[in-house]
């Protein structure tokens, strides 16, 4: 795998404005390998209503446990991640929160 892929892992804040939450993301490139979802993933997600639509691969230590990222435009939230030691596998899905 060549890590060509690029996403954007994202962060949320909160700051306090005129007495008011402000809520905003913080986003930080990362090199990935974009994989296809493994069949027995996809159709285990389904049975408990998940929609795994695409995984990654990044390495174990530029992952620090995001909920949130986005590839080519479009976020997604992972929905399950998998350690492999030296990788981790995120899977995704697009737009469970809004």
């Amino acid at each position: 795998m060549n890590w060509s892929d690029v996403i954007y892992v994202g962060v949320e804040t909160e700051t306090l404005t005129s007495g008011e939450i402000v809520r905003s993301w913080t986003w930080s490139k990362r090199f990935v390998n974009k994989l296809s979802v493994r069949s027995k993933e996809f159709y285990e997600a389904r049975a408990i209503g998940l929609k795994p639509e695409i995984m990654f691969e990044i390495r174990s230590h530029e992952y620090r446990g995001e909920i949130r990222l986005k590839y080519k435009d479009v976020e997604y939230e992972v929905i399950r991640t998998f350690d492999k030691g030296e990788f981790t596998e995120l899977i995704c899905s697009r737009g469970l929160n809004g």
